[in-house]
């Protein structure tokens, strides 16, 4: 198998505004076929969005106010650290389904490729059950909503 080929590290993260060093530097792939890309951000940010970022989709869940905001986040529930500005695909471009979502990662510094699944991620079947649960969430949301605008639906006091 060839080796397949690594830019150098150049210009700093985005988001903590660091140096992309060999210590700090990473490249990425929407998906697997597709060539290396270099990240804009470092190894530490990507981390950083690696575990915090099921835990803020939780909390958007927690904050839905509408049957249509849950139903906005069934059809974007997160598996892979995701950014649709600083993982943009470079084949699809803004157009691609799957732009942002980072298939996998290459980090200079250990020179592994990983799949950068999200910390607390549901995966398999277990995902699909949490989004048919999240859908059907959505239905009571509005079921509800519909109970209290017919007076059919009581204050709790």
């Amino acid at each position: 198998m060839a080796t397949e080929k690594h830019g150098e590290p150049s210009g700093e993260c985005v988001v903590c505004m660091c140096d992309l060093d060999a210590d700090t530097y990473c490249e990425f792939k929407i998906h697997a076929d597709d060539a290396w890309s270099p990240s804009r951000f470092c190894s530490g940010c990507i981390d950083h969005m690696r575990r915090t970022q099921w835990k803020r989709f939780e909390d958007l869940i927690a904050k839905a106010d509408c049957r249509a905001a849950v139903l906005r986040l069934c059809s974007s529930v997160p598996l892979t650290v995701h950014d649709h500005v600083g993982f943009e695909c470079p084949t699809h471009g803004k157009e691609c389904t799957q732009n942002g979502s980072v298939a996998l990662l290459w980090d200079m510094a250990s020179g592994a490729v990983t799949e950068p699944i999200l910390v607390g991620a549901k995966q398999g079947a277990e995902r699909e059950q949490f989004i048919a649960n999240l859908k059907a969430f959505a239905e009571l949301m509005e079921a509800e909503k519909k109970a209290e605008l017919a007076g059919d639906l009581k204050p709790v006091a």
